[in-house]
């Protein structure tokens, strides 16, 4: 598996481009790659998503992004 962050994010497995999701999708993903390694707690993370005022439910967005049942 492969990130090229360098111009459009992309992913690519055994030589073909995944398809990545939306917008913010591909934010969270360039985010949690340019921070490997490191804890991120989602209060860090909904703040780097969103610009302005986050939604109330920006946590439980993020959950859903990353695949988390809680």
């Amino acid at each position: 598996m492969e990130f090229r962050q360098l111009g459009p994010l992309e992913l690519v497995e055994d030589g073909v481009t995944v398809r990545l999701g939306g917008p913010r999708q591909r934010a969270l993903l360039s985010f949690l790659l340019i921070h490997r390694n490191e804890p991120v707690s989602t209060e860090r993370i909904v703040d780097a998503l969103w610009e302005t005022e986050a939604p109330r439910t920006a946590a439980q967005i993020v959950r859903v992004y990353m695949g988390v049942k809680f």
